[in-house]
């Protein structure tokens, strides 16, 4: 019985080093996020329509500060009916045509539009960036939300984008 006792004690010091050290060999992802406090999206004219204008193919520039340094390898563009909770794309947005446009502060090689209210722009060797850069995303060809889930004169309502 007290073999047994030992047998056990020992198979258990054993299993729990076996685990802390396969910890050492398997990598583990590092992430981390922050609240992007300065931002904004500037709604610009088309080659044929007004910034604003609902339903009109324009592009959109995206500004906004990041708070920490690290690098990044894609920045998502969220388009939303409400600012938090379910996101539902405004009725009539479509992003599924957008081309890359302007980049400053960070330069991202592709941006993908096959999720028709959320591109986002990647770089698959990652982008350098410094705390509190300043970067700016332009977005060409976005047809604008038509307004028709929402309640506003000519039309004109609010929509979100969420920047991850």
């Amino acid at each position: 019985m007290i073999k047994q006792r030992a047998f056990l004690a020992l198979f258990g010091v054993a299993t729990l080093l076996l685990g802390i050290s396969l910890q050492l060999f398997i990598p583990s992802a590092h992430v981390s996020a922050a609240q992007i406090t300065s931002r904004s999206l500037t709604l610009q004219a088309g080659t044929s329509a007004g910034g604003s204008q609902p339903g009109g193919v324009v592009n959109h520039l995206f500004s906004f500060t990041l708070p920490t340094a690290g690098t990044i390898s894609s920045i998502q563009f969220e388009y939303c009916t409400t600012a938090d909770g379910t996101c539902t794309t405004p009725s009539g947005l479509s992003t599924t045509g957008a081309t890359l446009g302007t980049q400053t502060g960070a330069t991202f090689s592709t941006l993908n539009t096959a999720t028709n209210g959320a591109p986002y722009v990647t770089s698959s060797s990652g982008v350098t960036i410094t705390s509190g850069e300043a970067i700016t995303t332009q977005l060409l060809g976005v047809t604008n939300p038509n307004g028709t889930d929402c309640t506003g004169t000519l039309d004109n309502c609010t929509f979100y984008v969420r920047i991850s």
